[in-house]
C-alpha cells in the first residue's frame, strides 16, 4: 500500500519554455522528508537540474516556486519561494513573499514549479487547477507590473493569483523583482532578470484541491490557539524608523550614518494619515500590510520598512512623500526597494565626492526627492549611468573604481538594518549564504547583559 506523505501533494510542474512543453512529475516520499521544501527543496532541485558554471541568463537556469508542508493549512501560511541563480551574486538565491498565491500552488495540485528554457516570444502560464497553458504576452511585454497583472487576470480568472515582473525584469536589472499580487515582492537577488531572460511576463495560479493532514482535530486546536495569540498589527512594519533611529540602526546617506534627523516625519502617525486600508495574507489575522494612498498619483502602494528606510533616510530625503512616490514607482518598475535605495545612496554619495557629475544622475543627490523617480526609470531602461547602476553596487563601484562607497555582502545590497547598532547582525550577513539579508539570522536584540557577572558572582556561587 502507497504510503501517503501529509501536508504534500507530491508533484511537480516542470516547464520548459524552449520546447513550450510542460510535464507534471512525481516527488518522491525520500526527497520531500529530506529537504522539507521552500529553500531546501529549491536547493536540491537547482544543483540537481543545473550544469556546471551557470550563466544566471541562461535557458538552461531553472527558476523554480516552492511550496513548504505547512503551506496553505495553519496561520501566515501563505508564503511562497523563489530559487535560481542570482544574477546580482552569481549565487544560489532564495527568495520568499507572502500573500495567497503560496497556498494557492498547493491547491492548483502542485508543490513546486520549476521553470526552463527561454521563449522565443512573450509569454505567460496559466496554471489552473492541475494543468498549465503557455499564453501569448506580447501584448503586455513592456507594461508595468499593475497592468500586467490586471490583463492576465482579465484572460484568465478573477480568482487567480498572479505574479509578474515590470519594465526593470524585461531588461535583465539584476535586481529586479517577481511582484505577486501587486503587494508582495520576491525581492532580493534579481529573480526577476532570469524571469525576464526567459521572456516570461507572469504566471496565474488558481486551484480548488484539499491539502493533507494527518491528525485534523490536534491539528485544529494547535493552529487555534496560534490565532489568538496573533493579534492584529495595527502599524505593520511602519514604525521600524523609530525603532531603527533610535537603537542607531537605520542607514543613512548610503550608511554614512546610523541616524537621520528627520525620522519623526516617518513616523505611522505620519504615514497613517496616507492609509486607506489594511490587507492580511492567506490564514492569517495580524494585517500587517498597510496599503498607503501616494501624493500626487492615482495608484496604491504597500509601504514596509525595508524600502522606508532605503528610499527616504538612506537617500537623505525630509519629505516622507517623496519616499512614497520612490517605493511606488519601484513596485511598478519591478525593482527591488531594497538594492534600488542601495544603489542610488552609493550613486548620491559619488556626486558628493565629485565621481559622478551631478548632470549625469539629472540632478539627483542626497535629499533631492523630485528626481528620483526619473533616476529609477533610467535604471529599469538601462539609459546611460542607469545601464551601471542597474548591475547594482558592486558592479557599479568596480566600473567605477570606489569599491570602497558599495555597501553589500557577496554583491547583495545590504538591508536596512546597520550592523554598528547590533553587532551580530555583521556575523549575520557576513556568514550568510545569499549575502546581507535580514532574513537569515537574527541575533538578541540586546546583545550586553543586563547586569554585570561580578553583580551575581556571589548569589551564583551560595546556589
Amino acid at each position: 500500500m502507497k504510503k501517503v506523505v501529509f501536508g504534500w501533494i507530491g508533484k511537480l510542474l516542470d516547464v520548459d519554455l524552449s520546447k513550450m512543453d510542460w510535464k507534471v512529475r512525481k516527488l518522491g516520499e525520500a526527497v520531500l522528508t529530506k529537504f522539507i521544501g521552500g529553500k531546501g527543496l529549491g536547493a536540491y532541485l537547482l544543483y540537481k537540474k543545473s550544469p556546471k558554471k551557470l550563466d544566471p541568463f541562461s535557458p538552461e537556469n531553472p527558476l523554480i516556486f516552492l511550496t513548504g508542508p505547512l503551506t496553505g493549512l495553519g496561520p501566515a501560511s501563505g508564503r511562497f519561494c523563489a530559487v535560481t541563480k542570482s544574477p546580482l551574486t552569481g549565487l544560489f538565491i532564495d527568495t520568499h513573499a507572502s500573500g495567497f498565491l503560496g497556498g494557492e500552488i498547493k491547491r492548483a495540485g502542485f508543490d513546486a514549479i520549476l521553470i526552463r528554457g527561454r521563449s522565443k516570444r512573450p509569454c505567460y502560464l496559466w496554471v489552473n487547477d492541475g494543468r498549465c497553458e503557455i499564453r501569448d504576452a506580447s501584448q503586455i511585454w513592456g507594461l508595468d507590473t499593475y497592468s500586467a497583472h490586471d490583463v492576465i487576470m482579465e484572460e484568465t480568472d478573477p480568482l487567480a493569483r498572479i505574479a509578474v515582473i515590470g519594465p526593470a525584469g524585461e531588461k535583465l536589472v539584476h535586481f529586479s523583482v517577481i511582484l505577486g499580487e501587486k503587494l508582495h515582492a520576491c525581492g532580493r537577488g534579481g529573480s526577476g532578470a532570469v524571469m525576464g531572460s526567459k521572456r516570461l511576463k507572469g504566471i496565474a495560479i488558481l486551484g480548488f484541491g484539499s491539502l493533507r493532514i494527518a491528525e485534523p482535530d490536534r491539528f485544529l486546536r494547535i493552529t487555534g490557539s496560534l490565532i489568538e495569540r496573533a493579534s492584529f498589527s495595527e502599524n505593520g512594519t511602519t514604525g521600524g524608523v523609530i525603532s531603527a533611529n533610535s537603537r542607531g540602526m537605520l542607514p543613512t546617506r548610503n550608511f554614512q550614518e546610523t541616524s537621520f534627523e528627520h525620522a519623526d516625519n516617518y513616523s505611522p502617525e505620519a504615514l497613517r494619515r496616507y492609509r486607506i486600508r489594511d490587507a492580511t495574507c492567506l490564514n492569517c489575522p495580524r494585517a500587517c500590510v498597510k496599503i498607503h494612498r501616494i501624493p500626487g498619483v492615482k495608484d496604491i502602494s504597500v509601504i514596509q520598512y525595508e524600502g522606508m528606510a532605503m528610499l527616504g533616510p538612506n537617500l537623505g530625503l525630509e519629505n516622507v512623500e517623496d519616499m512614497m512616490r520612490a517605493y511606488l514607482e519601484c513596485n511598478l518598475l519591478g525593482l527591488d526597494v531594497i538594492s534600488a535605495g542601495s544603489v542610488l545612496a552609493f550613486a548620491a554619495e559619488c556626486v558628493q565626492r565629485g565621481i559622478i557629475p551631478k548632470e549625469e544622475l539629472m540632478g539627483f543627490t542626497f535629499g533631492k526627492g523630485e528626481f528620483v523617480c526619473d533616476i529609477l526609470h533610467t535604471i529599469a531602461e538601462r539609459k546611460g549611468i542607469g545601464d551601471i547602476l542597474a548591475q547594482g553596487v558592486k558592479r557599479a563601484s568596480e566600473k567605477l573604481n570606489v569599491p570602497e562607497l558599495a555597501v553589500h555582502v557577496k554583491g547583495l545590497e545590504m538591508a536596512a538594518w546597520d550592523p554598528r547598532g547590533l553587532l551580530g547582525l555583521g556575523a549575520s550577513y557576513a556568514t550568510a549564504d545569499v549575502g546581507a539579508s535580514h532574513l537569515r539570522g537574527w541575533p538578541s536584540t540586546r546583545e550586553k547583559p543586563l547586569r554585570s557577572a561580578l553583580d551575581v558572582m556571589e548569589s551564583l556561587l551560595e546556589n
